[in-house]
């Protein structure tokens, strides 16, 4: 369309002649692909520009979500996206006031960004039976979605919804894995592994008799043994080492009998233990003395 008329058609209807003046579509000549990847809740914007052979007037359109819109004039597409992840079809239109358009299609992904956990305890955790063990975990969510917290493992550890792991330790010694998840609504997680080894305390000795002890030939002799576990756990005693004529109660811890005839030097070695192989000794050496006779008159 133009004074020169350059886009035309000529017809012949009828021995006549007629001049059709058609309208040139308008072009969108830029635009942001066809997929776009953006995170939830982010402000975006694409400038679209539109060229017209005909010099008309352009007006931008769109269809899609709510959330982009075009400026009529300036083909300026911009919004905040949406809460939502994702696949959204949007289209520009560049239209001029003849019927003319020309279109740009794209599909835009929302994307979700997963918390991030922001602190933990060390990989490998050493503790007790039968002890309280807490850690508070934290995390951050860049979309800022509420955070809901999980774990894998053993019982005995809960977590609750501000992130704090407790509870009391197995009394079971023994390696324990945990993992520990921060969620939010739309899938995105977070985990954090590590290892309790929960520790058995052995039994100890509160007493002995000393390194060293001297008794006479043939004479009873005997030393009452104490123990302590911390864990609380029941104990008994025994000889593990040393002369026949001496034995142990294995419950009261008593050591006790009567001396060799054969003066010497008699290596002892006394035990307790619990029911988790937790155990200490006490070594000591008994030594059997002869008197000497003594002249009487």
């Amino acid at each position: 369309r133009s004074t020169l008329f350059p886009y035309t058609t000529l017809f012949r209807s009828g021995g006549q002649d007629s001049l059709v003046v058609q309208n040139r579509d308008p072009s969108i000549d830029n635009g942001p692909g066809s997929s776009v990847n953006e995170w939830r809740n982010t402000y975006w914007s694409y400038d679209f520009d539109a060229t017209d052979l005909d010099g008309d007037n352009v007006v931008f359109a769109r269809t899609g979500q709510s959330w982009l819109t075009v400026n009529p004039a300036s083909g300026l597409l911009s919004g905040t996206t949406t809460d939502t992840p994702g696949d959204y079809d949007f289209v520009v239109y560049a239209n001029d006031s003849f019927g003319g358009t020309s279109s740009y299609a794209v599909t835009f992904h929302i994307l979700n960004r997963a918390p991030d956990i922001t602190n933990g305890p060390v990989a490998h955790v050493d503790q007790y039976r039968n002890q309280a063990w807490y850690y508070d975990f934290d995390a951050t969510d860049p979309d800022t979605d509420t955070i809901q917290w999980q774990r894998s493992g053993s019982s005995w550890l809960n977590i609750d919804s501000n992130g704090n792991l407790s509870g009391t330790t197995s009394n079971t010694p023994g390696t324990y894995s945990f993992t520990v998840y921060a969620n939010d609504t739309y899938g995105g997680s977070d985990s954090y592994a590590f290892v309790i080894h929960v520790i058995n305390r052995a039994p100890t000795f509160t007493n002995g008799p000393g390194a060293n002890v001297n008794e006479w030939r043939n004479t009873y002799w005997s030393y009452d043994f104490n123990g302590n576990d911390l864990d609380g756990d029941m104990f008994t005693f025994s000889k593990i080492v040393g002369p026949v004529w001496l034995s142990m109660d294995s419950g009261t811890g008593v050591l006790s009998g009567t001396t060799s005839n054969t003066p010497g030097d008699y290596a002892v070695i006394a035990r307790v233990i619990d029911g988790y192989t937790g155990g200490a000794t006490y070594p000591f050496t008994l030594h059997v003395l002869n008197r000497n006779p003594s002249i009487t008159s």
